[in-house]
């Protein structure tokens, strides 16, 4: 009877453990892909964790805004998913990297598939698809960091994001046609392969 119990608390155990590795894999976030949306923190937590982020970052005296504003999100990123802080060289190049390949993403589109987008449109998508509220902590700590309100974060400071959503729902289509495929993993690999050449 007591090897019986013993065996299974052992097996119990054993899938217990199985379970939440496994929970662990499927919820590691990639870099930059939700930016800020893991971290489990509070209101205040979060405020004094972004207000270093772009206190550290406005001291670099980063002159390009655009490059200044990657900087942060890589930074953020990094401290809110990862508890590591990233030395000046790391955040600037990795910034550099990611500014510099949403940029040719963009252009890419404009130049290569003639796609155009209105500020009308991509006001439209950020009311149809953002959240915004003062109850979600991350939101309000990192507008607060800024300096901004949460309504000017996600329609002027993170719209370079949504442009590019834009963009990709244009896209979709033209890609659907040229690849005579709607797998949406294929679309973007065939995408990231013609910005490659």
């Amino acid at each position: 009877m007591r090897l019986k119990s013993i065996i299974a608390i052992l097996v119990v155990s054993i899938v217990l453990s199985a379970c939440q590795q496994a929970e662990l894999e499927e919820n590691t976030p990639a870099p930059l892909e939700h930016l800020f949306l893991n971290a489990d923190l509070n209101y205040e937590e979060y405020k004094i964790i972004l207000q270093d982020v772009v206190q550290n970052v406005k001291n670099m005296d980063i002159d390009d805004p655009n490059l200044e504003k990657w900087v942060i999100r890589v930074i953020g990123d990094e401290k809110l998913m990862n508890k590591r802080d990233l030395s000046k060289e790391e955040a600037l190049q990795s910034a550099t990297e990611r500014y510099e390949y949403i940029t040719v993403w963009k252009d890419h589109a404009r130049t290569t598939y003639n796609i155009v987008l209105t500020d009308e449109e991509v006001n439209t998508w950020i009311e149809n698809n953002v959240v915004t509220s003062e109850d979600i902590p991350q939101q309000k700590a990192f507008a607060e960091a800024l300096g901004l309100t949460i309504e000017q974060l996600i329609v002027e400071w993170d719209r370079d994001l949504y442009e590019q959503q834009v963009y990709w729902e244009k896209l979709i289509p033209l890609l659907e046609e040229k690849y005579e495929t709607s797998d949406l993993q294929v679309l973007s690999e065939k995408y990231e392969s013609e910005i490659e050449k």
